[in-house]
């Protein structure tokens, strides 16, 4: 038995990362570690950070990284403004800041959140194999699946025995990064009420941009993911 449970963990792990891999209509049963990763152009630690996702990422499917531009690091006085920056995702920051920090309001970047309930603190390159393993033997979450509306909505269903109380739908627009194309970042997000198994998005609801639209199911404010989809644009 032993065996064969290793046997389909190891089948389920080789599986592709593409985009209909994430749908629960697939029958699939496992969906990959979330690394969401706040970050900013002007960090001064960032770039070697990333770099260190990049290469743990390069290969693997059991986790997809993230990234998500915070505004705090921008100096408008000398011109240094982050294309990327989102105070969406800085306000996100503080959200898991407040709950999983050592001391509320504290945030640093790069900051890896694993599945909104794992934090890795810096630097990445000691800390990171735990915090990812701890992660990994605690990734539980639920397939979502996404059905593209002709007008330009959004339909998500989450499985008929997900319980849904406090939970809440967090939507990033993403797309390949194209120095380190295995990184993910965002562009934007949008968060949308959970209406039952089923939520109808709008198409101004949808958040624009990126290629792909990531959902995840999340206690709200802030919370564990719980679940998560993805499908391209």
């Amino acid at each position: 038995m032993k065996k064969h449970m290793f046997l389909l963990l190891a089948a389920l792990l080789q599986a592709p990362l593409a985009t209909p891999a994430f749908a629960a209509d697939q029958g699939l049963n496992f969906v990959p570690v979330v690394v969401e990763t706040f970050t900013s152009k002007y960090c001064p630690n960032c770039p070697a950070g990333e770099t260190t996702l990049a290469k743990y990422a390069d290969g693997r499917n059991d986790f997809i990284v993230v990234l998500e531009h915070v505004d705090y690091w921008d100096n408008p006085a000398n011109k240094q403004i982050d294309p990327l920056g989102n105070p969406d995702f800085t306000q996100r920051q503080y959200d898991y800041s407040n709950r999983l920090g050592r001391r509320p309001g504290e945030v640093f970047t790069p900051a890896p959140i694993l599945d909104g309930n794992n934090m890795a603190t810096p630097p990445l390159w000691m800390g990171w194999d735990g915090v990812l393993e701890k992660s990994m033997q605690n990734n539980f979450k639920v397939a979502l699946t996404l059905a593209k509306k002709p007008d330009g909505g959004l339909e998500v269903t989450a499985p008929k025995e997900q319980k849904l109380d406090g939970l809440s739908l967090t939507l990033l627009a993403i797309e390949k990064n194209p120095e380190k194309p295995s990184l993910w970042q965002a562009r934007a997000m949008g968060i949308k009420n959970i209406s039952g198994a089923v939520t109808s998005l709008t198409r101004a609801e949808v958040p624009a941009g990126g290629s792909h639209l990531m959902v995840l199911l999340q206690e709200s404010g802030g919370g564990a993911v719980k679940g998560m989809g993805m499908v391209a644009r």
